[in-house]
């Protein structure tokens, strides 16, 4: 479900601590996330949907960095 998926869960636990839904919503926006999710938390998740970028991200620590510092 949408409130279960990783992606999205973060803004369902913000409405749980009392953060209001009109400020969950502008995060989402900000971050380029439907806010029409928090209208149906038990939906099925969207497949593919874009995650937010991790810093750590194991693809990005690969062995390849080294290749950078020539």
């Amino acid at each position: 479900t949408v409130s279960k998926d990783p992606r999205f869960s973060k803004y369902f636990k913000m409405l749980n601590v009392g953060i209001p839904l009109g400020a969950v919503q502008i995060k989402m926006r900000q971050e380029n996330v439907d806010p029409s999710i928090l209208d149906n938390p038990d939906a099925p998740a969207p497949p593919g949907a874009t995650r937010s970028p991790c810093p750590a991200d194991d693809d990005d620590s690969s062995g390849d960095d080294s290749s950078l510092s020539d």
